[in-house]
């Protein structure tokens, strides 16, 4: 059967858009984000099991044990809010004891309406907005409020340097259908896991992970934060500082952009944002909300590269600005950092070109070790980033392509961050070209040093022969004599020096056949030829003696 394509039958070729229901309101599908609660209100339970409700929510009932140490990362980091105060402590109590006036996170809080006026640059008295910094402890009580009451339809937190008493308050504030996402957002954080991912069930999961690396000047700023009693980032000395022009103490920090996006349709839904900072980025994120009118502050999660004043409530749009704001900002750390990195390697190798022998103490060879490893830390990370967008763009993009042809904009957003990813696979390559040439070098200083122990081997192996020889010809025929002669019943009463000799000559020879393992007959042609010999080179002396 054949349809006209401008007729009404061409509705039928039309694909199917899995993003089409979440365009219409529901306000029914808005309400269990409050009235079913992972912990349900008051909220009056311990920390422990707050803890264990995350965990193990949506655990399929087994008659097999679970599997150990499932998530531990995680609850190891969560169990940090109540260190050294046992897990029977109130949630509420853990949070407040366990934060500190640094820890701090950017709350925005706003209602989508019809007939706002501000999209035309008027002020609009029928929104309700709070947007301001607060302490994680008001944070909590901030997320146990009802959100339709306070009608944050859309709601953005942003925590700069999650602590695990944000942590808390965020797993004890979560709707049930909302635990698994949040839980398992939260574990790929901490993990540094490389994501770009879109699910949609009882609604939309817009999620993105970006681990990456920062360059800063020491001394260096360390991550506050620690799990399992190790920090929870980690900084690093950059190598090669003494063989660089400038000799500049640098050092490399790990770090990560994370966000989740999720929500029942383009009305209502929750934006969660964790960035690190702690090693010097985005200083000035205090004073994105505080700095101009209520409500008009700049954008946390763009880096304070947009204004609030129009505010985006389109959760895919929104996901787009962020990755396309956030893979730039990576793509500007990594390049300084290994533009940084390549000029020492290159200053280095320079020295190096014309070695092809360690010192004894095998600097060059511990130097080059440390340039590999630190090169092969980079190369990972972002062969993870780019390889997990390549996932994501033969996957899912057709959530931002195919099923979003009305959205202007969506197009260039791409493009950006695609050539932006083209750039982290050129500083990749970079990488790689010099890990194979240091690899080349240290393999040539391993072969070089591998000869001369070998050498030194053949040395130490002659000379323990020798010894070995001195032991068995001489040492023990002496000792055996010796202690022959030592004995009280060993007395010669004539000649006992000759006696003495004559019998060291005989065990000399005995020692000599059995240690050579040549016979008697043998033994008596090699004395009797040296014997000769000896004779000859005396008559040779004496005879041009006389001349």
């Amino acid at each position: 059967m054949a349809y006209e394509l401008n007729g009404s039958h061409h509705e039928l070729y039309r694909p199917h858009n899995p993003w089409e229901r979440f365009t219409q309101r529901h306000d029914e599908n808005h309400l269990p984000e409050d009235r079913f609660r992972l912990v349900p209100p008051p909220h009056n339970v311990s920390t422990s099991a707050v803890i264990d409700a995350l965990l193990t929510h949506d655990q399929v009932s087994s008659p097999d044990q679970p599997i150990p140490r499932r998530r531990q990362l995680l609850r190891d980091f969560l169990s940090e809010a109540v260190s050294g105060r046992g897990l029977n402590c109130h949630v509420d109590e853990d949070i407040v004891k366990s934060s500190s006036s640094r820890d701090i996170a950017l709350l925005d809080d706003r209602q989508k309406h019809e007939g706002c006026a501000k999209p035309i640059g008027k002020q609009c008295d029928d929104c309700q907005i709070y947007s301001n910094n607060v302490t994680i402890p008001n944070l909590y009580l901030r997320l146990k409020e009802e959100r339709i009451a306070l009608k944050a339809e859309k709601r953005i937190i942003f925590i700069p340097n999650l602590t695990s008493a944000g942590a808390l308050a965020l797993a004890a504030t979560t709707a049930r259908r909302s635990a698994t996402p949040v839980r398992d957002f939260i574990h790929r954080y901490l993990g540094r896991e490389h994501t770009f991912s879109v699910s949609v069930t009882w609604g939309f999961f817009l999620e993105f992970h970006i681990p990456y690396h920062a360059l800063r000047p020491g001394p260096p700023s360390k991550d506050h934060r620690y799990n399992r009693g190790r920090r929870l980032r980690k900084s690093d000395p950059l190598p090669l500082q003494l063989e660089s022009g400038d000799k500049e103490e640098l050092y490399y920090h790990e770090a990560q952009t994370s966000s989740l996006s999720w929500g029942p349709d383009e009305w209502f839904w929750t934006e969660l944002f964790l960035v690190d900072t702690y090693f010097g980025s985005e200083r000035n994120h205090p004073t994105y909300l505080t700095g101009s009118p209520a409500g008009n502050g700049y954008d946390p999660p763009l880096g304070g590269r947009e204004r609030l004043d129009n505010p985006c409530f389109d959760p895919r749009q929104y996901w787009l600005l962020k990755l396309d704001r956030r893979v730039l900002q990576v793509t500007e750390e990594y390049t300084a950092l290994i533009e940084t990195f390549n000029q020492r390697m290159e200053e280095y190798a320079r020295k190096i070109r014309r070695k092809t022998e360690d010192d004894s103490r095998r600097t060059h060879t511990q130097t080059i070790s440390n340039v590999i490893e630190t090169i092969q830390i980079f190369v990972d990370c972002i062969s993870g980033i780019i390889e997990t967008w390549e996932t994501f763009r033969r996957n899912q993009i057709s959530y931002f392509t195919i099923h979003a042809r009305d959205k202007r904009g969506f197009a260039d957003r791409i493009d950006r961050i695609i050539r932006n990813m083209s750039e982290l696979d050129r500083l990749r390559r970079l990488l790689l070209t010099k890990r194979e040439r240091f690899r080349s070098k240290l393999g040539s200083l391993h072969t070089v040093s591998s000869l001369k122990q070998a050498e030194t081997a053949i040395v130490q192996g002659e000379n323990i022969k020798t010894l070995t020889e001195m032991t068995v010809y001489i040492a023990f025929p002496l000792l055996f004599t010796a202690a022959i002669f030592s004995m009280d019943f060993v007395r010669p009463e004539k000649l006992p020096w000759l006696v003495f000799f004559a019998l060291l000559l005989v065990t000399s020879l005995v020692n000599y056949m059995i240690a050579s393992r040549r016979s008697p007959y043998r033994v008596w042609r090699n004395c009797k030829e040296w014997v000769e010999e000896k004779r000859g080179n005396s008559a040779y002396s004496s005879y041009y003696r006389q001349f």
